[in-house]
């Protein structure tokens, strides 16, 4: 991404927003830079930074997203916010971010909340990492109301099924789940013109357990525990097989969120027609 360069008109523009009181995180995603950027500049300028966590605006931000969880696209968000969001209670900022493949999910999703306010572009210059957009809302309503759901800061080990989300959208919020700590795959096996299949989803033994139970009882699917984290309560579930793998997506995906990562979504769909191909191949060696 190309460095962006800030006129001097728009310099004048940010001192005077800061000493309306609006703050450096704000302006920083209107301009699309690092916040380090907008200090440099008022230091710069010797405009005393005040620091003030109250300070104004300038995007609206729908506050009461979450006061409710009765549409399948906060299910789904809330899910992806327990698996992969970050809570900063210093600021009530709530982030999320996702790989630059999967930004236009992420935009969908701000656009839910904070629809005039830009996802904030991260490039990293070491090759291993790649580059992201994130989400970031700053809401102190919310962050509170998030953090009765269970989503807080340092939450990573501490996480518990909000059993007081409507099992209507359990689907939905198990999909932002897995959308943000599972994976399927597809793999050839050795030694033969055959595929296996299997996806898993990520949290704590509590947390990962109701999700299990969940399934079972709705789909009838074997789910495997396992503990992935020798020091801790980090487990994970896993379902393996076409059958298995196939249901559990028809139950995640079926009457659900119509917002979701595409690129998983596919590798399901891609799953399906390798069944497919199998059962047709099986057919035909059984005529002969």
């Amino acid at each position: 991404m190309p460095k962006i360069k800030i006129s001097n008109n728009d310099i004048k523009y940010i001192i005077q927003q800061y000493q309306n009181n609006i703050s450096v995180l704000d302006l920083a995603y209107k301009y699309n830079v690092d916040q380090s950027t907008i200090r440099r500049i008022l230091n710069k300028n010797n405009i005393k930074l005040n620091g003030v966590p109250g300070q104004r605006r300038i995007f609206e931000v729908n506050d009461c997203f979450f006061d409710e969880i009765d549409t399948a696209e906060k299910a789904y968000l809330l899910g992806f916010l327990f698996a992969d969001g970050y809570i900063y209670n210093k600021n009530n900022s709530i982030t999320l971010g996702l790989a630059e493949q999967d930004v236009d999910t992420l935009q969908l999703l701000n656009n839910l909340i904070q629809p005039t306010k830009k996802l904030y572009y991260h490039s990293y210059k070491n090759k291993n990492q790649q580059d992201r957009y994130s989400m970031i809302i700053r809401s102190k309503h919310m962050r509170e109301k998030l953090a009765e759901y269970g989503v807080v800061q340092c939450k990573t080990h501490i996480t518990k099924f909000p059993h007081m989300i409507n099992d209507n959208f359990y689907n939905s919020f198990i999909l932002g789940v897995f959308d943000g700590d599972g994976c399927v795959g597809l793999y050839p096996k050795k030694d033969s013109n055959r595929w296996i299949c299997s996806t898993y989803i990520i949290g704590t033994y509590e947390f990962i357990l109701f999700v299990k139970n969940i399934i079972e009882t709705n789909i009838g699917v074997h789910c495997s525990l396992i503990k992935i984290d020798c020091n801790g309560d980090i487990y994970r579930i896993q379902i393996s097989g076409y059958k298995q793998v196939l249901k559990m997506m028809n139950y995640m995906y079926s009457n659900s969120s119509t917002i979701f990562l595409q690129r998983k979504y596919k590798k399901f769909i891609e799953i399906n027609e390798k069944y497919i191909q199998y059962l047709e191949l099986k057919e035909s060696k059984e005529a002969i």
